[in-house]
């Protein structure tokens, strides 16, 4: 969905089939790309064990930023 938010306003109908394709291929290798750097660089064997180490407190900080927008979405701020 996002995507295709993003992408209509590129896309035009008198494109050629050929120049859309190659605008999605390209959205979605960068996409792909993305999390394929992220997942290897998180996983590596240096930064895997000190994340695991940290574990309980990483969790935590995010619980609190969790509550913390379920809070102002529930009290209605901007």
């Amino acid at each position: 969905l996002f995507f295709v938010a993003l992408l209509s306003q590129f896309l035009t109908p008198d494109m050629s089939l050929l120049a859309k394709v190659v605008i999605v291929l390209t959205a979605m290798i960068t996409d792909g790309a993305w999390y394929v750097l992220v997942a290897v660089s998180l996983t590596h064997s240096r930064v895997l064990p000190w994340l695991q180490a940290r574990a309980h407190w990483i969790h935590r900080i995010i619980g609190v930023m969790l509550l913390m927008l379920a809070l102002r979405v529930v009290i209605g701020f901007p």
